[in-house]
């Protein structure tokens, strides 16, 4: 199992580590889920909830409604490479992208630029 230091989070990282499996834990309650043949891309579920669709051009992210210090972490970890962030502000969660833009986190886009 993979350490919270080292967990794949990019498309290729995921594909990488999935390795044709259907699922594989990332960390702890976080498992990768691989939709690559049906839907094209790999999703990422924590304690059984979609928080994030990993696709080869950019992401799908939600906290599915558990505002918590973990999801929270691990949406970090999937927006950071895409130079996003995610952060909470009055138990509301957002997602700041590259340009400035920031939007309440439901299910948000973001792409690679």
């Amino acid at each position: 199992m993979s350490t919270r230091k080292t967990m794949p989070t990019t498309y290729s990282e995921l594909v990488k580590f999935l390795d044709g499996r259907e699922s594989r834990t990332l960390c702890n309650n976080t498992v990768a889920v691989n939709r690559l043949a049906d839907h094209g891309h790999v999703a990422i579920r924590l304690h059984g909830h979609t928080i994030c669709e990993v696709y080869p051009d950019g992401l799908m992210i939600s906290d599915a409604g558990y505002v918590t210090t973990t999801t929270y972490d691990r949406l970090k970890r999937f927006v950071a490479p895409l130079g996003a962030a995610v952060h909470r502000r009055h138990g509301q969660g957002y997602v700041t992208l590259r340009s400035g833009a920031q939007f309440p986190i439901t299910w948000v886009g973001v792409a690679v630029c």
